[in-house]
């Protein structure tokens, strides 16, 4: 019972904290996302905050892109197989509790190699305008069902202040090319 209260405490802190956080910087959304492409300065594949403020979105807050240059966030789902190295040792020890010194032998054995898992990505384009008139594409990357859940809020959020009262994903049309 003790440790359920802890956890409790815990997540309502926490919770506390995201919102303090949220009031005082003045965002309306974050998301923690992986940038893919399409900001200058960015390496591809770098972890990146995305703020939304009433009148900007902020990578790290400190690339500003305004509302104003910002057409539309699209977001689109794709599957994608994930490969993973097992774990020998974790294997041989789950092995050896189970069975004994044949167990972890038998357990090691058995994680020689990889074991591959589908995953669900989603990915969200920020079209813009550049400063220089130059149209462009931001390109973001989450996987996960709790990642992807924000970066679907984070893409409608911005939507709703651009104007728009629809769902980026469910108004994606499909069309042969």
């Amino acid at each position: 019972m003790g440790i359920l209260a802890f956890i409790a405490i815990l997540v309502a802190g926490l919770f506390l904290i995201v919102l303090f956080d949220k009031k005082m910087k003045g965002y309306l959304e974050t998301v923690q996302t992986t940038h893919v492409s399409g900001i200058k300065g960015l390496q591809d594949g770098m972890r990146v905050n995305l703020y939304l403020y009433p009148d900007r979105v902020t990578i790290n807050d400190k690339q500003i892109l305004p509302l104003s240059r910002i057409k539309f966030a699209h977001v689109a789902t794709s599957e994608q197989l994930k490969e993973k190295q097992k774990s020998v040792i974790k294997r041989a020890v789950a092995g050896g509790l189970l069975l004994g010194p044949l167990g972890a032998v038998v357990g090691g054995i058995s994680g020689i190699g990889t074991k591959t898992k589908q995953i669900e990505v989603l990915f969200m384009t920020l079209d813009y305008t550049t400063k220089d008139g130059i149209e462009e594409s931001a390109v973001f990357v989450s996987e996960g069902k709790i990642m992807i859940h924000a970066l679907k809020g984070f893409a409608g959020a911005v939507n709703k202040q651009l104007g728009y009262d629809n769902d980026p994903i469910q108004d994606q049309q499909t069309y042969e090319i």
